[in-house]
């Protein structure tokens, strides 16, 4: 486990580097870690520890404690996930007790679009789904391959509820995706709340929300609503984090209140 401290350690000799250049370069290097030692300082200002590991084992762990959804997406039992492809986000207040968790798995495909309607997204060979899933995606959707970094497993204390934390993990897990296993597109899923709510825009940020299955029915779940595929290309990604350090180096204090400065 490395102390979350070295987790996002990058070049001091230039503490905010920006440019506008899509190019992954030592610039936009330099600013995903900085965002990243921000959040951190962000929860320690707060009296809160910040918990990254390799692997799903803290995610799970920490998800059974407090009875949540284990999404087989991030469980050893049901997918083929280790330390190689997962990582786990888990925030605790000063006295030890469960703020928040994320989860984060890295996909290496040649077709998101096919990873989700095989079932790949939740089961590994052994479990997978005979006929599949019946996807709703647009025909015009713009399916995306390569290096996937998917966040799930988002989980908020009722007590902590209304802060945006939801934000802060979720921005957590798109970092390390970049940083531990070099994704080259970010993406997730979300529920429509209820079926007469008006579609998310940028729901965490994503700069795309599209309707994906009508419902979730997996072995593991039923639930009737309508979930949506969101996701964020890398060059996006990166010009998002350019924007989101500039603003807060103009703007923040290092408190949640920075969290409403975090613009998609």
């Amino acid at each position: 486990m490395l102390e979350t401290v070295d987790v996002f350690e990058y070049d001091a000799r230039r503490e905010v580097v920006s440019n506008d250049s899509n190019v992954h370069d030592d610039a936009s290097r330099g600013d995903v870690a900085w965002l990243g030692r921000h959040l951190i300082g962000i929860c320690e200002n707060e009296g809160w520890t910040c918990q990254i590991e390799e692997g799903s084992g803290l995610w799970k762990e920490t998800m059974l404690k407090q009875q949540g959804w284990i999404n087989p997406t991030f469980d050893p039992e049901k997918s083929i996930v280790d330390e190689s492809n997962t990582a786990s986000v888990v925030i605790r207040d000063a006295d030890s007790d469960f703020v928040a968790c994320n989860a984060l798995r890295l996909f290496v495909t040649k077709s998101f679009r096919e990873v989700i309607r095989t079932g790949e997204l939740f089961y590994g060979p052994s479990m997978r789904l005979i006929n599949g899933l019946p996807m709703i995606l647009p025909e015009d959707f713009e399916d995306f391959s390569g290096r996937v970094g998917y966040s799930g497993g988002t989980l908020i204390s009722p007590r902590y509820r209304g802060k945006r934390l939801g934000l802060l993990t979720t921005r957590f897990v798109r970092l390390l995706a970049d940083r531990w296993f070099d994704a080259s597109h970010h993406a997730g899923h979300i529920f429509q709340n209820r079926p007469l709510d008006p579609w998310p825009r940028h729901p965490y940020h994503f700069t795309r929300c599209t309707p994906c299955l009508p419902a979730l029915e997996i072995p593991d779940r039923s639930q009737s609503q309508l979930l949506f595929l969101v996701d964020i290309s890398q060059a996006e990604f990166l010009a998002q984090v350019r924007r989101n350090v500039r603003k807060l180096v103009r703007e923040g204090d290092q408190t949640l209140d920075d969290l409403a400065l975090l613009v998609a």
